[in-house]
């Protein structure tokens, strides 16, 4: 078993843990477990923070850490399976908490995996890989339904996607590409992301509502402001 100096098993878990433990089958060598994670006082149950599975159980022998990020899973030799209790995991208790480690540790190693799969530097990510992880995380993965507490964490994510993108052009070497156009192309890009944050904002309204009119109105609006980022 693998745990963090700020993670628990509740009772919950700690039966079923044992309960397996009874009626084991060889053939599995890992256990994946949902992780409910306090943040800011408040068990977060949306968004990337809910279930967020870990493989932290598992057969002597058959797993290894790959050691590529601070982010990275077990690699485990086998089938796994997943289980119904959480982990509790004592996570974020401040925002100067949040923003040094996301400083200190995470963006660094996120920075150069970034660099390898984007080698050439362009000043656009810095506006729209933001963005997308704000509507990602606060829309698409319905943070909004953890209210101030699921806003909060989506912008921190939005800057935490920022800083991956500034660190990377930092190793770069901070590669120059104003043009005399720029301002104009800065509008054109905020523009874009205007409407797709728009068209999520409507795709949520939309499952949200329960007035047969309003779905009309939510898809015809949606539909134009898809149309806005296509172009």
């Amino acid at each position: 078993m693998s745990l963090d100096a700020d993670e628990r098993i509740p009772e919950d878990l700690q039966k079923e843990i044992l309960h397996m433990l009874e009626t084991h089958s060889d053939t599995i060598n890992g256990y994946w477990i949902p992780r409910k994670n306090i943040i800011f006082n408040k068990w977060i149950e949306h968004s990337l923070w809910w279930p967020d599975y870990q493989l932290r159980l598992f057969r002597k022998g058959k797993a290894r850490f790959p050691k590529k990020s601070v982010h990275t899973s077990l690699e485990i030799d086998g089938a796994t399976e997943k289980f119904q209790s959480g982990l509790l995991h004592e996570n974020y208790q401040s925002i100067s908490q949040y923003m040094r480690k996301m400083n200190d540790i995470y963006t660094e190693n996120e920075a150069l995996t970034f660099m390898e799969k984007n080698p050439h530097f362009q000043w656009q990510d810095m506006i729209r890989l933001p963005v997308k992880d704000f509507c990602k995380t606060f829309f698409l993965q319905k943070g909004y339904k953890d209210g101030v507490h699921g806003l909060a964490l989506s912008i921190l994510q939005a800057i935490y996607t920022e800083l991956i993108v500034l660190k990377a052009w930092e190793k770069q070497g901070f590669p120059d590409k104003t043009d005399t156009n720029f301002l104009n192309n800065i509008q054109t890009e905020v523009k874009k992301n205007e409407a797709e944050v728009k068209y999520w904002f409507l795709s949520s309204m939309l499952d949200h509502t329960k007035s047969p009119l309003k779905k009309i109105l939510y898809r015809v609006r949606r539909k134009n402001e898809q149309t806005k980022t296509v172009r």
